[in-house]
């Protein structure tokens, strides 16, 4: 008996998804914390293993929110608890008028 459909699915998308990668090359998965990042991360800790590639993480704190850091920190920790490595947060400061909804290319609406 293998894993549930919904996770032998997710495991196969993602090996399809790094089958050209040359083994000992790192891949690199960002990961926001929410459901469907950590369906990745784990997944990409599976398989990545599997195909000999190197996998590290990374998340971004856009310091939007009170405890954005502290979120960012567990997004790191639970990375690292997979064999994530290297993991890294990347700070962003989001300004400027409007704030993100504002940030748009002319022309693209």
């Amino acid at each position: 008996m293998g894993p549930a459909p919904v996770i032998a699915s997710i495991r196969l998308a993602v090996r399809k998804a790094l089958s050209d990668h040359t083994p000992g090359s790192l891949v690199l998965v960002a990961c926001s914390g929410g459901a469907d990042s950590i369906a990745l991360a784990c997944a990409t800790a599976f398989v990545a293993p599997r195909l000999s590639l190197r996998f590290g993480g990374l998340t971004v704190d856009h310091n939007l929110q009170a405890g954005s850091a502290a979120q960012a920190e567990r997004v790191e920790h639970f990375l690292a608890g997979l064999g994530f490595d290297p993991v890294e947060t990347l700070p962003v400061q989001v300004d400027g008028p409007g704030g993100p909804e504002a940030r748009h290319v002319a022309g693209a609406c």
